[in-house]
């Protein structure tokens, strides 16, 4: 019988590493629930619409915000400064452009929020 050279410690401990046998399904997984999480965007009542206006207007531009904004069948939050281009009709928080029309609300955070 020959002797084989030992294998060293290191690639010895490959031989127990956890194995994907099916490689891909999680990820397909986590994108079906995705897709199975999505939501109908409400309407916008006009007094929300006005009430919401009327805070982007007067928004100071040091003042951090929750911004919660309607996003391919999701509602997402951002929480940061916002700079406001009336003009073009965006919010850019986090360095993430929102239209107005997806805006769902806007809440102001305190300094004691933050």
């Amino acid at each position: 019988m020959e002797n084989r050279p030992k294998m060293p410690r290191s690639e010895r401990a490959k031989q127990f590493m956890p194995f994907d046998a099916l490689k891909g399904l999680k990820s397909a997984m986590r994108i079906k629930e995705y897709e199975n999480e999505r939501i109908a965007k409400g309407e916008m009542s006009e007094e929300k619409a006005k009430e919401l206006s009327k805070l982007l207007i007067s928004l100071d531009k040091d003042a951090t915000i929750k911004l919660i904004y309607y996003d391919d069948g999701h509602n997402v939050e951002l929480v940061g400064k916002a700079l406001v281009d009336s003009v073009k009709r965006i919010v850019k928080v986090q360095n993430q452009i929102v239209q107005f029309d997806q805006i769902v609300d806007i809440i102001v955070q305190s300094i004691d929020e933050c």
